[in-house]
């Protein structure tokens, strides 16, 4: 997984999908504005690498409208930001029902937690932990046990799976 945290241009995503296509990556994160579904729709179509988003997004109508007109496969709902469990629960629903995986987006909640269990196409999670120099780390090690290195909690994200077929 690679996250940008800011938009860049998309003749730059989509070389940076192509570029790293033979690396395995996971999907590149949060490459482009978040309301720009035209760009969105062709990231996505000629990206040979997964493309995500969702964390700035909120409330379900916007998710519905990043999977209906940006094509978007991998969202990623922020329990804070979208509406709580309710609301995520709500968009996990839309985007199943469409296809679509939900990843929520990294926190250090047990909302998150209970979020992740509760959607069969969660293919993975973040897992916040805290580095040596408390910096905050996002992991997402499908299949493993990850040490946090804060205090010896350990925290699991599930296996990596399909992500549904595209519409």
């Amino acid at each position: 997984m690679i996250d940008l945290r800011m938009p860049i241009p998309l003749e730059k995503a989509n070389w940076l999908g192509h570029a790293v296509a033979e690396r395995g990556v996971y999907f590149l994160e949060e490459s482009l504005s978040p309301d720009d579904m035209n760009g969105w729709s062709e990231l996505v179509a000629h990206s040979p690498t997964p493309i995500a988003t969702g964390e700035k997004e909120s409330p379900r109508f916007g998710f519905a409208e990043l999977i209906d007109r940006g094509k978007l496969r991998i969202i990623q709902p922020d329990v804070a930001r979208a509406g709580g469990l309710t609301e995520c629960l709500r968009i996990a629903a839309y985007a199943e029902a469409r296809g679509a995986c939900v990843t929520p987006h990294c926190r250090s909640s047990v909302s998150r937690i209970q979020r992740h269990g509760s959607a069969p196409s969660n293919p993975a999670s973040e897992i916040a932990h805290q580095a040596a120099e408390g910096d905050s780390q996002c992991s997402r090690r499908p299949g493993a046990w990850n040490r946090a290195r804060s205090g010896g909690r350990r925290a699991i994200s599930s296996r990596l799976g399909r992500c549904g077929p595209a519409i």
